[in-house]
């Protein structure tokens, strides 16, 4: 049997549901929440799936910023968006875009990260999964993290 490996990104995401479902109607709102794709592979076209756990008795949310962080080099051809289906498909949530703002590579430095414009401010999402979509290649090997933070509405 395989050891099970939780983050403490994953740790806080449970326990945060657990208080949540104790308090029922009297739980207060939660506050953003921020799902992470790690290594997503910047040198193939394709997509990444970013699941999207909402606490007990939420079914929508409003995504308040998409970043992507700590690439493994400076980016100067890939392209990335975020979409509710694979493909580029479903909802915009960012459109595809170039990472090319993206000229370092070691914390504490200006230009080692990305946040991305999202495409529709004004309206809900219920994906439970969302695809970060790698639309061009960069040419050479290169990963990046990639984030999206929400807010859970009722």
């Amino acid at each position: 049997m395989a050891a099970l490996s939780l983050s403490t990104q994953d740790l806080m995401e449970v326990t945060l549901a657990k208080i949540v479902a104790s308090m029922g109607a009297n739980a207060p709102a939660p506050g953003p929440m921020t799902f992470t794709a790690r290594s997503v592979n910047l040198n193939a076209t394709g997509d990444t799936g970013i699941a999207i756990v909402l606490p007990t008795g939420y079914t929508r949310y409003k995504i308040t910023d998409v970043t992507v962080a700590h690439a493994s080099i400076a980016l100067s051809t890939a392209t990335l968006g975020v979409y509710t289906a694979v493909s580029a498909g479903g909802q915009a949530i960012v459109t595809t875009a170039a990472l090319s703002a993206i000229t370092a590579t070691t914390d504490n430095t200006a230009a080692n990260m990305l946040s991305m414009t999202i495409a529709d401010t004004t309206g809900s999402t219920t994906a439970q999964t969302l695809y970060a979509h790698v639309g061009t290649a960069q040419g050479a090997a290169a990963t990046a993290d990639v984030s999206v933070t929400i807010i859970p509405l009722s």
